[in-house]
C-alpha cells in the first residue's frame, strides 16, 4: 500500500484485505528459473536489478529500503503476453529494514562489511545499526551482486552460479573487463566501489541491449 508498482516500486500490487487475508497479484514465475534462459533475457534480468537495487538506495521519498533476503526464490518475473521480461518484482518481504535518511546527518557512503563473518572471510550479511547510522549504504548493491549476479560462494542459485554464467564470447571481447567489475560489485571494500562498480556493470549490459 505504501510503495505501489503504479509509482515505479518493484512489488506486487495489492487488492485489499479482510482480517489476516490479503490479497495480491501474482507476479510470475522466480528468478530462479531464468538461470539457463538466454544470455540476451538474462541481461534483462540483471539490469532491472541494479536498477531495483539504486532506486531503493536512493529516491525521492529519501527513504533507505534495504531487503535482507534478496533469495531468488523470493524474486519474481512479470511477463508481458508475448513472455517478454516486464517486471521484476521483490515477493518476500517480511525481512526488510527501512531507514528515514533525511534524519541522518553526513554523506559518507558506507561499504557493507561482513557483519558478524569470520576474520579474513567474505560473507554476505548486514549490521542493522550500520544500516540505521547511514544517510547511505551499498547494501542493496552487495546483495544483487554477490547473491543474484556474479560467480560467488553466496548465490542463492547455488555456489559460485550466478544470473550472468557463460557471457558468450562476443560479448567479452567488447567487455573485457566484465568479470572484474562483477567482482568489485560484490567484495569491493571502498566507500562506495560497489555502488560504482553496479553503475558499470549497469551501462556495460546496456550498452549490449
Amino acid at each position: 500500500m505504501t510503495f505501489p508498482p503504479e509509482e515505479g516500486w518493484p512489488f506486487p500490487s495489492y487488492f485489499g484485505s479482510c482480517g489476516r487475508l490479503a490479497a495480491f497479484n501474482f507476479s510470475g514465475p522466480s528468478l530462479s528459473s531464468f538461470i539457463d534462459s538466454p544470455w540476451q533475457i538474462r541481461v534483462v534480468l540483471a539490469i532491472k536489478l541494479l536498477q531495483i537495487a539504486n532506486h531503493l538506495s536512493n529516491n525521492s521519498l529519501r527513504l533507505g529500503i534495504y531487503p535482507t533476503d534478496w533469495d531468488a526464490d523470493n524474486i519474481s518475473v512479470e511477463l508481458t503476453v508475448d513472455g517478454e521480461v516486464d517486471r521484476v518484482v521483490i515477493v518476500d518481504l517480511e525481512n526488510i529494514i527501512v531507514v528515514n535518511q533525511t534524519e541522518i546527518h553526513g554523506d559518507e557512503i558506507h561499504a557493507a562489511d561482513n557483519f558478524g563473518c569470520e576474520k579474513d572471510q567474505d560473507c554476505f550479511s548486514y549490521s542493522p545499526w550500520d544500516l540505521c547510522s547511514h544517510s547511505m549504504t551499498d547494501h542493496n548493491q552487495h546483495a544483487v551482486c554477490s547473491v543474484l549476479l556474479a560467480p560467488s560462494p553466496h548465490s542463492s542459485l547455488g555456489s559460485y552460479k550466478c544470473l550472468l554464467h557463460s557471457p558468450p564470447t562476443g560479448f567479452i571481447s567488447r567487455h573485457p573487463h566484465l568479470l572484474r567489475v562483477l567482482n568489485e560489485c560484490w567484495r569491493s571494500k571502498i566507500s562506495g566501489g560497489r555502488i560504482e562498480a553496479a553503475k558499470k556493470l549497469e551501462q556495460m549490459l546496456m550498452d549490449d541491449t
